[in-house]
């Protein structure tokens, strides 16, 4: 808390600092705000008695000073949009809504189509299940069949053997 409480006069002070009082510029004067913005923002320097002498010409290098100290500013701006750029994105904006509404749409239909997929495989896995089945039991039935074929078949071959040793 105490940290909290330094930074906060620290930051207080130092804006008291920042803000020269220019002694030789009374607040009654019709440009003192603008006068206080440019010393303020470090476009004009005071002289050593903190006066600005506003009827005295301005120097070249105080000029040169003025003019890259804006220039500076500009250059830190030229990252900002400008309002054709603003509109530009709105419109890319609205557009991209527009698609993504569309592709939220698309994809729900896709959903409803995997759905009845899904449906539609599982309805013919059972019926595919169900014939597997029944052919399993068609194969077994056969089998029995066969078998019991072969076992009239092997009765008779010994019943038509027997006859043959009888006849003998």
């Amino acid at each position: 808390m105490k940290i909290i409480a330094s930074l906060f006069i620290f930051l207080i002070s130092a804006q008291f600092l920042m803000a020269a009082e220019i002694l030789d510029v009374p607040t009654s004067n019709a440009n003192a705000e603008a006068i206080q913005r440019v010393v303020d923002g470090g476009y004009m320097l005071l002289g050593n008695n903190q006066s600005f002498q506003p009827d005295e010409p301005v120097k070249r290098q105080d000029m040169a000073v003025a003019i890259d100290k804006i220039l500076q500013e500009s250059d830190k701006q030229k990252g900002s949009l400008s309002p054709l750029q603003i509109q530009e994105l709105v419109k890319l904006s609205n557009s991209y809504k527009d698609v993504l509404a569309g592709n939220e749409s698309d994809l729900n239909k896709l959903k409803q189509t995997y759905g009845k997929v899904e449906k539609e495989q599982d309805a013919l896995n059972f019926e595919y299940n169900a014939k597997i089945e029944e052919l399993k039991q068609e194969i077994k039935a056969t089998q029995e069949h066969a078998n019991q074929n072969d076992f009239y078949l092997i009765l008779g071959g010994l019943g038509i053997a027997g006859l043959l040793a009888l006849t003998k």
